[in-house]
């Protein structure tokens, strides 16, 4: 299932409703940061990820980060699902971003196959 986002890519949520709207402009560059890593790994398969995600984060003032982690994609559930099956076979990673702006924790994340 994608993300349902709105026209600046923040993520849909009920926790949105705590930001302010330039709140909601700064959370946008969660998934902002999390494209343009994408795009870099097109270009650039050795690219550093959380080099990359820490100096993008790091030029944005009220960003927070609590955690940008990488791990190699996989599903577990009683249906037994494969995800070999979701992805056609390709190998598929998930970077994922916890970040709070002002005192409100979000999350964002991006596959990348």
């Amino acid at each position: 299932v994608n993300t349902v986002r709105d026209v600046n890519g923040l993520a849909l949520s009920s926790r949105n409703n705590l930001l302010s709207t330039s709140q909601k402009q700064i959370a946008s560059m969660i998934f902002k940061g999390l494209n343009c890593l994408g795009q870099k790994l097109k270009e650039n398969e050795s690219v550093n990820i959380l080099n990359f995600l820490t100096d993008f984060y790091n030029k944005i003032e009220l960003i927070d980060v609590e955690y940008i982690l990488s791990e190699e994609l996989s599903i577990f559930n009683e249906k037994g699902i494969d995800v070999n099956d979701l992805f056609e076979g390709k190998d598929c990673k998930v970077i994922m971003v916890a970040a709070n702006i002002g005192g409100v924790r979000l999350i964002d994340n991006l596959i990348i196959s």
